[in-house]
């Protein structure tokens, strides 16, 4: 076994990142530091406000139609209903596949701000969307094309938005972030979209539709304004060469007695070590292709399926209108659906909290046997209204979000860093990420015609909780263990070779 400090070398080729070169530096929080924080959760507040807004402007069910829901304004279809739900998802995916080159061309926070830009102006365009029906709904057919296409555009920018925020907030709060506190510091960016759910959740139960585009319109300008007052990532200013500029952001972001130097050094040597492993990356797709490279790659995909494919775009977009055939009118229903949201921000934070205690296929299995608890109660009730009590679909309807948050909600993420090589991790990343979103698409997209085909909300329950059974065996038997092992040591056991992971796999990482 190699000594502590060969491994703290080598563990910093492998994380891409300082790693911990920085434990030998003093350095602390400055005031400005927490303010970056702050300030770049706005994206993902206002990406969790996008996902969850149309749970509150529309109707919860068709026979409680209110003069202020988007639906009744815009004589929105069905049709148009699920792609207006949709479409942000699709956006954000293509938004995300494409981030990655800009973000690192023109820095952090160039696009910090850009993503505040982008969901102002979604807003601001479907705020002033002209309503087509004012006041009462007259007969005949309505001529809505244009009012349809100026909201989806204003939605699709609101994508964008989100898309950019995934791939620029992550490794923005990262690079600033003392080594002690960036494991908390990471949490930010799933905190943010969980915290945006329940705004809009919470508000949406007082206000219409036009009041929260302008709540949001706000919160975007209030964080494109602060954003531009940020110090750029100090990594990325050294990698750009940029060193005098590196200093003064260090200089902002960490207290006076700070060891400013010995950082900079830090970040110089991260610089170099990551170019050596884009150095020997060579044919990146070729490497990717490559056993077992692929099949890590088929596992990564499967997992990020499998978390799309538990329904969870659907109960978020739609929480209002499945409580609503329970309780039917709006504010109960909007309220339960808040419940929900605080419930699953409850779960992100205690699963953070307790992650470094179990593995990750623990956290997994747990949350997809919650999942299928959850559906069966659900189904339960919509197969049999009449003799099952409306608490059993609470319960199920509370649960689910929980045990999602517990492991699925960010556990494969994790497990994906983990099952990836640094030679590949790039690329893999965006494809998964790619991929994932646009399954979410898909849920949300064909929610309406599968509860159609398969005979109401049970019926589409049943298929999804069929997909969580097949998530969990995949977890149970095909998906390896990544918690504590190396990347060596996980592309052994993917070849079938079951040799026991440690520091020592660490030595050839470099060369594998």
């Amino acid at each position: 076994m190699p000594a502590a400090d060969e491994r703290t070398k080598l563990a910093v080729v492998d994380d891409e990142s300082i790693g911990e070169l920085t434990a030998v530096c003093d350095e602390k929080a400055s005031a400005m530091m927490w303010f970056a924080v702050l300030v770049s959760m706005a994206p993902p507040i206002l990406w969790g406000w996008t996902v969850g807004y149309t749970s509150p402007t529309f109707s919860v069910s068709a026979d409680h139609v209110q003069p202020y829901d988007l639906n009744y304004l815009f004589d929105i279809t069905s049709n148009q209903k699920t792609w207006l739900s949709s479409v942000p998802l699709l956006a954000c995916a293509a938004g995300g596949l494409f981030a990655g080159r800009p973000v690192d061309r023109f820095g952090k926070k160039v696009m910090l701000v850009l993503a505040n830009a982008l969901y102002l102006i979604g807003y601001v365009v479907f705020r002033f969307t002209p309503v087509v029906v004012d006041g009462q709904k007259e007969g005949g057919d309505v001529d809505n094309t244009s009012a349809i296409v100026q909201l989806m555009v204003a939605r699709a920018l609101m994508g964008l938005a989100g898309g950019i925020c995934t791939m620029s907030v992550p490794p923005y709060t990262a690079e600033i972030a003392p080594l002690r506190q960036r494991g908390v510091i990471g949490c930010a960016f799933q905190v943010g979209v969980n915290a945006g759910l329940c705004l809009v959740y919470g508000i949406g139960t007082g206000v219409h539709w036009d009041h929260l585009c302008e709540a949001a319109a706000g919160i975007a300008a209030a964080g494109l304004l602060a954003s531009l007052a940020l110090p750029e990532s100090p990594q990325w200013l050294v990698n750009k060469g940029r060193r005098a500029d590196a200093e003064k952001a260090l200089r902002r972001l960490r207290t006076a007695d700070s060891d400013i130097h010995t950082l900079l050094d830090n970040y110089t040597v991260a610089k170099t070590q990551s170019e050596e492993v884009l150095a020997a990356q060579g044919d990146v797709i070729g490497e990717l292709l490559k056993y077992p490279r692929n099949k890590a790659l088929a596992l990564a995909v499967t997992l990020a399926l499998c978390q799309q494919l538990s329904g969870v775009s659907v109960v978020m977009a739609y929480g209002g209108e499945i409580i609503g055939t329970v309780y039917p009118d709006p504010a109960d229903a909007n309220k339960y659906a808040l419940i929900m949201q605080l419930l699953m921000f409850g779960m992100v934070m205690m699963a953070s909290a307790i992650m470094p205690l179990f593995n990750r296929k623990t956290f997994l299995v747990a949350a997809e046997v919650g999942m299928l608890i959850s559906y069966t109660l659900m189904i339960m009730y919509f197969f049999d209204k009449d003799a099952v009590p409306k608490e059993v679909v609470l319960i199920g309807y509370f649960a689910f979000p929980m045990t999602f948050s517990f492991g699925m909600g960010s556990i494969p993420w994790l497990a994906l860093g983990e099952l990836l090589h640094p030679r590949v991790r790039g690329l893999a990343s965006a494809i998964c990420t790619f991929i994932a979103l646009g399954m979410g698409f898909v849920t949300v997209k064909t929610s309406d015609a599968l509860r159609s085909a398969l005979g109401g909300l049970g019926g589409m329950f049943c298929l999804y909780a069929g997909l969580c059974f097949g998530g969990l065996l995949f977890i149970l038997f095909l998906l390896p263990e990544t918690r504590d092992k190396s990347y060596n040591a996980i592309e052994r056991e993917l070849k079938g070779e079951r040799k026991a992971a440690g520091y020592a796999d660490l030595a050839d990482e470099t060369t594998a």
